[in-house]
């Protein structure tokens, strides 16, 4: 640490604050690689979720289509029992 009244002395107040900026600095360095891994690990959740959501969106779509088939199989069933019961009115 040097000769008193040397360039090359510090005192241990110094070297002390000198040692806890050190150790700051460390922490910080480790909070931001911990900030980037939770930001790296949101946007893989985003991501899926995302994949999720257009699966879903399909997968109303389809169920909507399955909807409308299956009114309009009810409706011609509903016709067909209508011809059907009209012809068997007219047969004599």
């Amino acid at each position: 640490m040097g000769h008193r009244g040397t360039d090359g002395y510090i005192t241990a107040s110094d070297w002390l604050a000198t040692k806890e900026a050190s150790l700051r600095d460390e922490r910080d360095d480790e909070s931001l690689s911990i900030s980037r891994k939770a930001l790296e690990i949101s946007e893989d959740a985003n991501s899926i979720a995302k994949d999720a959501n257009r699966i879903a969106d399909k997968a109303l779509f389809n169920s909507r289509m399955a909807n409308i088939w299956s009114a309009i199989a009810a409706l011609i069933a509903a016709i067909a029992m209508y011809i059907a019961y009209a012809e068997y009115i007219k047969t004599p």
